[in-house]
């Protein structure tokens, strides 16, 4: 391995010579040797180039870049609003939500200038940790700092909103929004889906249709997740068609397909979703669990085995979603010697048995199987295991 490459001697304008390096700088050797010159050279509070050194350190985003970038900002009196959000994105890239709030709230005590970019940071690391009360104070923040136009701010409190599954509040944000954009009604649409809410997001996709607004893919699938919680045949038929018209199948998109093949599956029309199915040019674990789970919940029990084991055939891993769906067919089945064979494709391939679905799953199956002796097997290492 070659060594890492050192920094270049400084000319006559040490200023000038510093400012170029850290320009260039791409390796964090490189600019702990950077640093250690700016002490040297007496420039560590000149504002430009403390600013710039902060911000190279943090948009590395390692914890200890980050610290660093912390440590020289705080010794270094007015850094701009700019410099600071570039530390608490840092550790938001390094996924530190925590550091990131704790920046945000040193920044707020004392007294320096925040902006909408400050503002969403913040507001997207109280979603990732997630904090509501942090989050609600955020809110208020937002709202006495005069920044209740800022779209860019709304999306983020809706979407935290969403995240925590306070829909009352998220719809507050989106009705005090004066101007609204795809990206917010596609967010409320989602919300309501994702919480359980399908009425709900149907009902904001009609409005978004009124407002003149195009659906686009991920409106389009949650719309379909909806429809497949109602088993809104009609709805989804007249979705599907929106897709085709939209040429939003033009480009393949598996999640639109995905959504779509769900759809029809949780309907009982599998004509459509099987055929729908055959079309997907590249399919993933989700196409086939929701084909082979549709075949299963509509009772074509033998098409669902038959299904998994070309799924086997063809190399296609599957996962947890995918398993609990068979061990539920062959439940169905009442096949003793099915069952075992499952019990022994779940241990042989590392699938965690433990978790309550898979037990009870496997529990149910081999009692429905007559094998009650491993039925109660599993439900006294359940016990064991609290």
């Amino acid at each position: 391995m070659s060594p890492k490459p050192s920094i270049v001697k400084l000319k006559h304008n040490p200023f000038q010579d510093i400012t170029s390096l850290l320009q260039k700088c791409k390796h964090r050797d490189q600019l702990h040797q950077i640093h250690a010159r700016i002490i040297t050279t007496g420039l560590v509070h000149n504002l430009p180039i403390a600013s710039k050194l902060v911000s190279s350190f943090a948009l590395i985003a390692l914890p200890a870049t980050n610290f660093t970038a912390r440590l020289i900002a705080d010794r270094v009196d007015g850094l701009d609003t700019y410099t600071w959000n570039t530390i608490i994105r840092g550790y938001l890239a390094g996924n530190h939500p925590k550091e990131a709030l704790l920046v945000y709230s040193h920044v707020r005590r004392k007294g320096l200038e925040v902006d909408s970019y400050t503002l969403q940071f913040a507001i997207k690391a109280c979603r990732l940790m997630p904090i509501i009360l942090e989050g609600k104070q955020l809110h208020n923040h937002v709202l006495k700092l005069g920044f209740v136009s800022e779209i860019i701010i709304q999306t983020a409190l809706l979407n935290m909103y969403g995240v925590f599954g306070e829909l009352r509040y998220m719809q507050q944000v989106f009705d005090e929004t004066p101007q609204r954009d795809l990206i917010m009604w596609n967010s409320i649409v989602a919300a309501y889906a994702q919480h359980n809410f399908p009425y709900k997001a149907l009902a904001v996709a009609s409005a978004m249709a009124s407002d003149g607004l195009r659906l686009n893919g991920l409106s389009v699938v949650s719309l379909l997740s909806a429809c497949s919680s109602l088993q809104a045949l009609r709805q989804g038929k007249a979705i599907h068609g929106y897709a085709i018209r939209g040429h939003l199948l033009d480009n393949h998109d598996v999640f639109v397909y995905n959504s779509l093949v769900s759809m029809y599956s949780k309907c009982g029309f599998l004509s459509n979703a099987s055929r729908l199915f055959q079309m997907m040019p590249i399919g993933n674990v989700v196409s086939w669990t929701s084909m082979i789970n549709g075949f299963s919940e509509n009772n074509y029990l033998k098409e669902a085995l038959a299904l998994f084991e070309e799924m086997e055939a063809k190399n296609i891993r599957p996962d947890e979603v995918t398993i609990l769906g068979v061990i539920s067919m062959s439940s169905k089945l009442q096949s003793f010697k099915l069952g075992e064979w499952i019990e022994h494709y779940i241990e042989r391939n590392g699938f965690r048995t433990g978790s309550i679905a898979m037990s009870n799953a496997l529990m149910d199956m081999h009692a429905k199987c007559g094998n009650i002796k491993k039925a109660c097997q599993i439900l006294m290492g359940c016990r064991r295991s609290r």
